[in-house]
């Protein structure tokens, strides 16, 4: 007979799935503060390519990066103008609706039924003729994100990737 048995010995199950728990957490807590950097990497592209307008330096302060939502199962974040810059200051100043006007541009007339050469607008609480005129698009928003989107994802899948490796060791 011989003195050789089988031990079975099973792994601590538990702590596994802490380290699964951890992992999950921290992969979480990661991908948030890599989507934040991409975001405000592509805000200060978007600032960066309007700058040199002569508005620019009244929208910048407006464009910033938003906060992080779940769409289809993933993360996203918004960047450009937010929510809180669509308002009117007591000067008359909308730096959403200027700044929108920038990206798209507005055309120089208006339909068959408004033909006049002027627009009546309010401008500090006294109301105005202003001449109809185009705007040129200045694309700065998608532009800016254009620009970047590759080193802003990159920098995301870096975040993922360090915190997937750390499992391993």
């Amino acid at each position: 007979m011989s003195d050789d048995f089988i031990s079975c010995e099973f792994p601590d199950l538990d702590d596994f799935i802490r380290q699964l728990d951890l992992m999950n957490e921290n992969v979480n807590r990661a991908l948030r503060t890599a989507m934040h950097e991409a975001g405000a990497m592509i805000a200060q592209e978007q600032k960066r390519c309007i700058s040199g307008e002569k508005v620019g330096g009244k929208l910048t302060p407006y464009i910033r990066e938003g906060e992080i939502f779940e769409k289809g199962g993933g993360l996203g974040i918004s960047s450009g103008y937010q929510d809180d810059a669509f308002f009117t200051d007591e000067d008359g100043f909308n730096p959403g609706v200027v700044g929108m006007t920038y990206e798209f541009g507005r055309p120089g007339s208006s339909s068959n039924q408004r033909r006049s050469e002027t627009i009546t607008q309010s401008r500090n609480g006294r109301r105005v003729k202003v001449k109809k005129g185009a705007i040129q698009p200045v694309s700065h928003i998608r532009r800016g994100f254009d620009n970047v989107k590759d080193k802003a994802a990159e920098r995301v899948i870096s975040a993922y990737n360090r915190e997937i490796d750390k499992l391993g060791e």
